[in-house]
């Protein structure tokens, strides 16, 4: 997995350095990871971040102090629809995280002091990981293209919601599935 680590403008700052040092715990793992450290802002290290926010899969961003760079690479990343990660010092107000996002089902706020940042970062990798969605090719008998043809036009739903729905029908009655998951 792509995991893009957000650096403040200020980021030769010590505690960020030790922030993203925990972090390499993930490459143990086989995680690739990227950080968007950047000298001075340009339109060539704009198009560095661009790219990096594309190929990525999770954005963390250290926000317990606020960032016009963060804030732009946090809107960007929602809007490519990556999961983003917000952690912010626990000794800092815990308003810090911004709010905004609070709501948004892509967003992961983490409160953390540096005791506990290696258990906090693998517990917002797992709650990050569980958001990601996966594709999936399905190669489908021509009598069951038409009926979801014909359904999403009457339905107004996508194939794809229409599929999705039958599969969460067939986990809701699956007793062996639920046995596995514990329930």
């Amino acid at each position: 997995m792509k995991i893009l680590i957000s650096s403040p403008l200020n980021s030769k700052d010590q505690s960020f350095k030790k922030f993203v040092e925990k972090f390499s715990l993930l490459k143990k793992v086989g995680h690739n990871l990227n950080d968007t450290a950047i000298e001075k802002p340009s339109a060539k290290s704009h198009d560095k971040i661009e790219k990096l926010i594309k190929e990525t899969d999770i954005l963390v961003v250290e926000c317990s102090i606020s960032d016009f760079k963060s804030g732009f690479e946090i809107a960007r990343a929602l809007d490519e629809k990556k999961i983003v990660v917000l952690f912010s010092l626990e000794k800092i107000d815990s308003s810090s995280i911004p709010n905004q996002f609070s709501g948004n089902k892509n967003v992961v706020s983490v409160l953390y002091t540096t005791k506990n940042l290696e258990a906090k970062i693998l517990e917002a990798l797992k709650v990050a990981t569980s958001k990601l969605d996966s594709k999936f090719i399905l190669i489908l008998p021509a009598e069951m293209e038409r009926y979801l043809d014909w359904s999403s036009q009457h339905k107004r739903m996508h194939k794809a919601q229409i599929v999705r729905g039958a599969i969460e029908q067939l986990i809701k009655k699956d007793k062996d599935y639920k046995e596995f998951r514990g329930e």
